[in-house]
């Protein structure tokens, strides 16, 4: 019921779930504590997945070890101060406390572990605060982010939000009526949040209070941080979403229990008529045609031009690899100004060893957008030529141009130029005027 239907919100569940898979492990984790007995073994299972999950997202650690800790701590702390209960007594929730630590330090070692062994390496969180006068920007953007994950965004209806992979679009007058109704969830989901914080040292309800103090958590660091720049980084606190169903489901029944007899038949005909809603804009969005990417056009100009392995940024990359079958390879390598040095993101090392690669030609696409807040289009997978001229590569032998597309082509490596092995951060590519 709370799931969205349409556009940004969809494409931030199926086409960027960066986070959102991290949500299962961490439900059932939850699950297991919620119906679970009191035994020893519940926290050294609990800090067992939650150490795997770290290891692949350390999100986790905003999502479920510092809510645990938090809610767990207090509790232990007015037990034992408050109530003059003995530390003894509170066994369960300080052992949680612990699972939860020591579960951040041993995946820390594990990810050490992996990178000294020439395994993968993980980004950290984002920890560079916001400048204070940014915080209001970003508060908008995360309340925004917030609708538009619920399918509640009315704010970017005219601007191509309706417009999601295979959808279609809706007449504006439809989508604002969705949008509206989908507000049913966001009330159900803020109503359980905020009630969820009556059970903070309640006994009987630890999950309730860890999932609202996650959900706090996660969007306070998120307002902080450099993070929010358009509604498609809400990735980053994708844990609102299904967090806010779960105190939804936990929080509502009980308090419509106490609903007049009288009123009761007024809501299930409403409950009814939004899921109605639901399931008809459901239907309608998986009868649209499917459309093709827009880098699939040019694997069959790239195969018959024999060129095979060529540098990108972060879209051609994927696409063009994935859609050629890895026929046809493009490195990602993102531009980093404060350096001029390029930076390899979500790749591996090895690609970029001119020993046993040959990459002779970088690919733009000028069909790759990201919307801004204003509702203009910023192109967002464009290599500024300044950038292009920080490899020291010269000017290119040849420039093709097909379709939306850009191809440059040398007579050597380009691989050789990349001076020093990529960093594993990602780069910015911060297009104006100069963009190729």
């Amino acid at each position: 019921m709370l799931a969205p239907q349409f556009g940004n919100a969809t494409h931030l569940l199926l086409s960027q779930p960066d986070h959102l898979g991290t949500q299962l492990p961490l439900l059932l984790v939850f699950l297991l504590l919620d119906r679970a007995p009191r035994r020893w073994y519940i926290p050294v299972a609990a800090g067992a997945v939650l150490t795997w999950v770290i290891i692949a997202d350390r999100v986790a650690l905003l999502d479920a070890v510092v809510p645990l800790v938090l809610v767990c701590g207090a509790r232990a702390l007015l037990a034992v101060l408050r109530h003059r209960k003995s530390l003894a007594s509170q066994w369960y929730e300080l052992s949680l406390v612990a699972a939860s630590v020591l579960s951040f330090v041993a995946a820390t070692l594990a990810v050490r572990l992996i990178s000294d062994l020439d395994g993968y390496q993980v980004l950290p969180l984002a920890a560079t605060r916001t400048p204070i006068d940014e915080i209001p920007q970003h508060v908008v953007l995360t309340l925004e982010g917030i609708l538009n994950v619920y399918g509640a965004d009315f704010f970017h209806l005219s601007n191509g939000s309706l417009l999601g992979p295979g959808l279609g679009g809706l007449p504006m007058a439809a989508g604002i009526a969705l949008a509206a109704v989908h507000l049913a969830g966001v009330g159900l989901a803020g109503w359980g949040f905020f009630r969820a914080f009556r059970y903070f040292f309640d006994p009987s309800d630890l999950i309730s209070p860890v999932l609202a103090t996650a959900i706090a958590v996660n969007v306070a660091a998120y307002v902080l941080s450099v993070g929010p720049v358009g509604v498609f980084d809400t990735r980053e606190i994708i844990a609102v979403l299904p967090f806010g169903a779960v105190l939804a489901g936990r929080m509502v029944p009980g308090r419509l229990a106490g609903v007049p007899r009288r009123l009761k038949p007024v809501l299930a005909c409403a409950s009814a008529c939004v899921l109605a809603c639901y399931v008809a804009a459901l239907g309608y969005g998986a009868a649209q045609p499917s459309v093709a990417n827009s880098e699939q056009a040019i694997v069959p100009w790239l195969e018959a031009h024999h060129l095979t392995t060529g540098l990108g940024t972060y879209i051609e990359a994927n696409l063009i690899t994935l859609d050629s079958g890895g026929r046809v390879a493009i490195r990602t390598v993102s531009w980093q100004f404060t350096r001029d040095v390029p930076r390899s993101f979500e790749s591996n090392a090895d690609w970029f060893d001119p020993r046993h690669n040959y990459a002779n030609f970088i690919v733009t696409n000028t069909a790759d957008t990201t919307p801004n807040r204003d509702g203009s289009l910023r192109r967002s997978s464009m290599i500024p030529r300044q950038a292009i001229a920080a490899l020291h590569a010269g000017p290119p032998a040849h420039v093709y141009h097909y379709k939306r597309f850009t191809i440059m082509v040398w007579n050597h490596n380009l691989l050789d130029d990349l001076g020093s092995t990529p960093e594993i951060l990602p780069g910015e590519i911060p297009c104006a005027h100069d963009c190729v």
